[in-house]
């Protein structure tokens, strides 16, 4: 790279980084005024907040990533064009060309950036702000893979997308296997609730049963507080870990 290319990419890549450094404490400022109703919800605090900020600032880096090198590279031109200092590379024997080139070498340096940003910073920090979020505000309890929450108890596997602080439970899906490890069915409820001493109810269940070769889908829209539910299996309704009860 020669000497003037390398001045040019020196005075953008600086006004780059002194507008996005404005850009992130201007919208840093603001997304904690947005973050100070929550502070005093559950366990959240002032430095819960800050935290929270800063690692959402990746994600506004990369936002405001477009804005900034428009900006940042426009002032850093008018700046050296101010200073005549453009008229004298040209009278030098700088082509057009020449600079539309050295402009484009700066610009794939700025996507490669953004890319990493957007790929690689970006999906943790993002990830580790709203865990950071949610456990502090006592919004979740437990939501810590993509899937949700699994349990297994005997040949039973439960799947729990949310837990709620009351213990409710939201997204529910159970896998019932026979002796031989064989899917026997495949039970979703769209919310449980915990019932003393050691039942939950569910409701909005659809129980999917494999009989060989069929399967008979079943449905128990208002749980087992329904009399008319005429599910064959009460897990579907209530499960508990010494096995399934019908309602009364």
């Amino acid at each position: 790279m020669k000497v003037y290319q390398r001045y040019l990419a020196k005075e953008i890549y600086l006004s780059v980084l002194f507008v996005m450094v404005a850009f992130l404490a201007l919208f840093a400022f603001f997304d904690l005024m947005a973050e100070i109703d929550d502070i005093g919800r559950g366990g959240y605090k002032i430095h819960h907040a800050l935290l929270y900020v800063l690692l959402t600032l990746p994600g506004r880096v990369y936002e405001l990533f477009p804005i900034a090198v428009l900006i940042g590279t426009l002032y850093a031109l008018t700046l050296l064009a101010r200073h005549s200092e453009i008229t004298v590379l040209r009278a030098s024997g700088m082509a057009t060309g020449s600079l539309l080139g050295t402009l484009g070498q700066i610009g794939i340096a700025f996507v490669v950036l953004t890319f990493l940003f957007g790929e690689v910073v970006l999906p943790p920090s993002e990830r580790a702000a709203q865990q950071l979020r949610l456990s502090a505000t006592s919004s979740v309890v437990a939501q810590e893979f993509r899937s949700g929450l699994w349990v297994r108890d005997e040949k039973v596997f439960l799947n729990v997308r949310t837990v709620l602080p009351d213990t409710t439970l939201r997204g529910i899906r159970m896998y019932e296997f026979d002796d031989k490890w064989v899917l026997k069915s495949i039970s979703e409820a769209e919310e449980g609730r915990f019932v003393r001493p050691d039942s939950w109810r569910l409701t909005e269940v659809v129980q999917t049963s494999f009989l060989g070769d069929r399967t008979a889908v079943t449905r128990c829209p208002n749980g087992c507080g329904n009399r008319r539910c005429r599910l064959k299996c009460c897990r579907c309704c209530w499960w508990r870990r010494s096995g399934c009860r019908c309602p009364t």
